[in-house]
């Protein structure tokens, strides 16, 4: 009698929807991404306008909305709470390790797409991002499911069924222009023109169910964008001209670094996986398997083709890199799964080597940082015990492969890689409040116990992205525009985008005015304005809630 066994992704699903989904709600929203991108969405349920995205009452185009929708629903569903507005942030980091997974069980094996799902997982960069309310992790789920699409799709007869996977293909990468705009298809385009001219696998493109694939991409992209442009006649510069093409080839947004930027990045994101990453590579053409090989061949024109394209913009952030992730886990999956084999003796023993080698200069390098920079974990002394008993681990975990690399252990000294990707996601779990910029929720939640109706809020030479978030209003901002300039430029928000002198007259005013700004520029504004006197009402971390009125 056959043994009942249960299929791979129901036990997958709920395990990642755990692991993903621990503590979400152990740390308010940080700033600037989370505030921005829960108060977007609150303002559009508060004023029932979906297609102009407004942050603070002002214009904001920067991205299309369909993320904002989503945060839309939850906050409908579930009100603004921390680990609620983190699950859609969940949601796509399982879509991306489950696409991982089923391609991976479709084209080498499940345990291949088992391993790959896991690693996926368990990758501290991956892993810190699914925990942020950010659309990087939303637009690589979309990309990596219309490359995979793609991959079944020239791997099915033709019938129904491939036609189905194309219009997949299509509608994951419309899905993905209406989360963060063209760049969706900046990356599954050029990746596919590329692998198919370099393995001479033309005839896979055709036929490319163009007309209708392409009627598919345009009913799903198109109707926002157009609906956007006849409301705002400014959407089309703003949106096409300065957040697309200005923000990729200009320092516009200065976020300019080094040509080698994302080296470090990966190799960090990536740790400790990443040390089996060249025999893993080497392994794979060496598949007699001609599919299995072009797979492996457009896995790594996909690595490239990223890593490169964003390498060469003038605009990088440490997100931005997460599209490689995906492939980079099955290449790893496919070998992993194999390294045990006794025919695998040479290349788990220079993989064993090199995650020692990496571990020990992780090790090396936080201590040299700490001791150089201690201005890093300035006011946070506690954090010392944080980053020394995870350099402690490392070197732990490094003597152990070593030991069992010399007793040839093989399985044991293997275990050490996913017991030091376990315990990075551990600290990544407990560093991140720490971490992140300082919230103003404190301060805010001052205020919500002393606000009347007719007070005014409002801060001063900077804009907290979270202050309207937890107050559920729109905020004065005083000598600040930031990100939110041309959406002044384009109406007319004077009444609550200021400059210093109708502030002060309102300051003055009968009104009472609670005032947020960081310490040092209300001193100097005191001094330099005698006139301008205050109340404190308290102070977390440099940033100080005032008013004009005690009672």
């Amino acid at each position: 009698m056959n043994s009942f066994r249960l299929p791979s992704w129901m036990w997958l699903i709920p395990l990642l929807s755990i692991w993903f989904a621990l503590f979400l709600g152990n740390r308010p929203f940080a700033s600037p991404d989370e505030g921005r991108y829960v108060e977007i969405p609150r303002e559009m349920v508060a004023s029932g306008d979906y297609i102009t995205p407004r942050l603070n009452g002002v214009k904001y185009f920067e991205k299309p909305p369909l993320y904002y929708w989503l945060q839309a629903i939850s906050i409908k569903a579930f009100g603004i709470q921390e680990s609620a507005m983190r699950l859609w942030g969940v949601f796509f980091a399982m879509l991306g390790c489950m696409g991982t997974y089923f391609v991976g069980r479709r084209f080498f094996n499940p345990q291949a797409g088992i391993a790959a799902a896991l690693i996926l997982a368990a990758s501290p960069l991956y892993y810190a991002l699914s925990r942020l309310i950010i659309l990087d992790m939303a637009i690589t789920a979309f990309v990596s499911l219309s490359l995979w699409a793609f991959l079944v799709t020239i791997h099915t007869p033709p019938g129904r069924q491939r036609r189905l996977w194309a219009y997949a293909f299509y509608g994951c990468l419309s899905l993905g222009v209406l989360t963060k705009g063209l760049m969706a298809l900046a990356i599954p385009g050029p990746v596919i023109l590329i692998w198919a001219l370099g393995t001479r696998r033309w005839k896979d493109l055709w036929p490319a169910y163009l007309p209708s694939g392409i009627f598919v991409f345009l009913a799903i992209a198109a109707p926002w964008h157009i609906l956007a442009a006849l409301e705002n006649p400014d959407f089309i510069y703003k949106y096409f001209i300065v957040e697309h093409f200005m923000r990729y080839t200009t320092d516009v947004h200065m976020r300019t670094k080094p040509f080698w930027f994302f080296i470090p990045v990966l190799s960090l994101g990536l740790f400790p996986w990443i040390s089996l990453l060249w025999s893993a590579v080497r392994q794979g053409f060496k598949t007699q398997n001609l599919d299995q090989r072009s797979i492996m061949i457009f896995l790594l024109v996909w690595i490239g083709w990223t890593f490169g394209f964003f390498s060469v913009s003038n605009s990088k952030l440490v997100p931005y890199i997460l599209p490689c992730f995906p492939p980079l886990a099955l290449i790893l999956g496919n070998y992993w799964v194999k390294i045990a084999l006794p025919s695998f003796t040479p290349q788990w023993r220079q993989g064993i080597l090199t995650f020692v080698s990496l571990a020990a200069t992780l090790g090396i390098a936080g201590i040299i940082t700490l001791w150089l920079k201690p201005e890093l974990i300035d006011h946070r002394p506690y954090l010392w015990f944080d980053f020394t008993a995870i350099i402690s681990i490392l070197f732990i975990l490094s003597g152990v492969a070593i030991f069992c690399l010399y007793q040839k252990w093989i399985k044991v000294s293997l275990t050490t890689l996913p017991l030091a990707a376990v315990m990075l996601v551990a600290a990544v779990i407990h560093l991140m409040p720490d971490l992140q910029r300082p919230s103003i929720k404190p301060l805010a939640e001052v205020i919500l116990s002393l606000k009347k109706p007719g007070d005014i809020v409002g801060c001063y030479k900077a804009y907290y992205q979270d202050l309207p978030v937890y107050l559920q209003q729109t905020i004065t901002v005083v000598d600040v525009k930031g990100e939110l300039e041309f959406g002044c430029e384009a109406e007319d928000c004077s009444r609550w985008m200021m400059n210093e002198a109708p502030f002060l007259d309102l300051w003055q005013g009968n009104k009472r005015f609670f005032l947020v700004a960081r310490q040092g520029e209300i001193e100097a504004l005191a001094k330099r304005v005698p006139a301008f006197t205050y109340t404190l009402l308290a102070e977390n971390q440099g940033n100080v809630l005032i008013t004009n009125q005690a009672n």
